[in-house]
């Protein structure tokens, strides 16, 4: 039988956070404010130059020539950004299915 001395701690060395203890139990992290993301602790094996990642790793788990894998963006431009994908797509969709002409 393994006893570890934090309980929130894995086999593999990651720390479960999902959860915290309240004086009155356990209450979900979910419900609180949320911390600031952690990039910094996210990497990747660069393939190719300009090719997508197939595989993220922890800090962990990562090999000596992995890369770091993201960036902090704010949240107004995370909505900006979705935005302007959905304006595109709609775009797009009234262009082929309504007839409407180019822009150009």
């Amino acid at each position: 039988m393994i006893v570890r001395e934090d309980p929130t701690v894995s086999d593999d060395g990651h720390k479960d956070e999902s959860s915290i203890t309240a004086p009155g139990g356990t209450v979900s992290a979910l419900r609180n404010k949320r911390s600031a993301p952690r990039v910094d602790e996210f990497f990747y094996e660069a393939v190719q130059l300009l090719q997508t990642p197939d595989t993220i790793y922890c800090l962990v788990h990562r090999s000596a020539t992995s890369k770091h894998g993201f960036k902090v963006v704010s949240r107004l431009e995370q909505y900006a950004f979705l935005l302007h994908i959905a304006l595109r797509r709609l775009y797009v969709h009234f262009r082929v299915h309504h007839d409407l002409p180019s822009g150009k």
